[in-house]
């Protein structure tokens, strides 16, 4: 999705050797230089228009029998697809990885064939959001919802996040780009941890990270009012924590918690209806 030029395109198809490499590039401005790695690679390689922001787009790649990989078992990696991607810098890139963490979550789009690797150039600041543990600098509610759905690394780092191949790394004078990039994978984990619905775990982590640097004691009241007398069912060492550091379980003892309160907001429900229905038109959003 997105190849641009066409730099990685190039990487892949010499390390790994595709039986198939589908290229949705709807930006014509690269289609010359991605025709040109057409022409030297195996008949394998496909250039289609396609944007990779619409679910449609996949349809499509289904309906034309380029798309058309066998499900395999959640209790291994998906061995015949690979998603690569680049995304866009930003809020919409940020909403982009949000949607694919909401795939992985119900099973859709490719996660419907299996545990599909997808490997994501992403900007520096919003890979240090996505793996920030508790009480580090950037985290946030995504890269909570992230640890509850997906394994992540990174691939291809920088001096501020190192990759797990320390000869590769991205430098300013790499890419003609206003952003600094990192190459990440993420893996879509064999069973979902959560035990709390996910409209309400949204729904807490959402509402506490306002008050992030905040002890929960304190920020539970963001949850709705009269929320302080969910603090009678959580243990004390966790009253006293703050919101940044608070661990993707406790958050979900949290939402459990939440969950069962008679007097909690409803228009939760309305807010994840609202999403999904966003998410079913366009992956990006708008």
């Amino acid at each position: 999705m997105g190849p641009g030029p066409g730099m990685m395109t190039q990487a892949l198809l010499k390390t790994i050797k595709p039986k198939l490499y589908i290229l949705m590039e709807p930006d014509k401005t690269f289609h010359p230089f991605l025709k040109e790695i057409c022409k030297k690679a195996p008949s394998n390689v496909i250039l289609t228009e396609l944007n990779g922001f619409l679910w449609s787009s996949y349809s499509q790649l289904e309906t034309q029998g380029l798309l058309k990989p066998a499900y395999q078992p959640m209790d291994h990696i998906h061995t015949s697809l690979l998603f690569v991607a680049h995304l866009p810098h930003g809020v919409l890139g940020e909403q982009l990885l949000a949607q694919f963490l909401i795939a992985c979550f119900d099973r859709l789009w490719i996660h419907q064939y299996g545990r599909v690797r997808m490997l994501l150039w992403v900007t520096t600041s919003l890979a240090r959001r996505l793996m920030a543990t508790p009480g580090r600098p950037g985290r946030c509610k995504l890269g909570i919802v992230r640890e509850s759905v997906a394994e992540c690394k990174t691939i291809v780092g920088n001096k501020d996040i190192p990759g797990i191949c320390p000869g590769l790394e991205t430098l300013p004078r790499d890419f003609i780009r206003e952003k600094d990039l990192i190459l990440i994978e993420m893996i879509p984990l064999p069973k979902i941890p959560i035990k709390a619905p996910l409209d309400s775990f949204d729904y807490v982590v959402r509402h506490l990270f306002v008050l992030r640097k905040t002890p929960l004691i304190k920020a539970i009241s963001t949850l709705g009012p009269g929320a302080e007398v969910l603090t009678k069912e959580l243990p004390s060492y966790l009253l006293e924590k703050k919101v940044d550091e608070i661990t993707r379980e406790e958050f979900d003892e949290i939402g459990q918690v939440f969950d069962r309160w008679p007097f909690r907001p409803k228009i939760l429900f309305d807010q994840w209806v609202n999403d999904k229905e966003e998410c079913s038109n366009t992956i990006g959003g708008t």
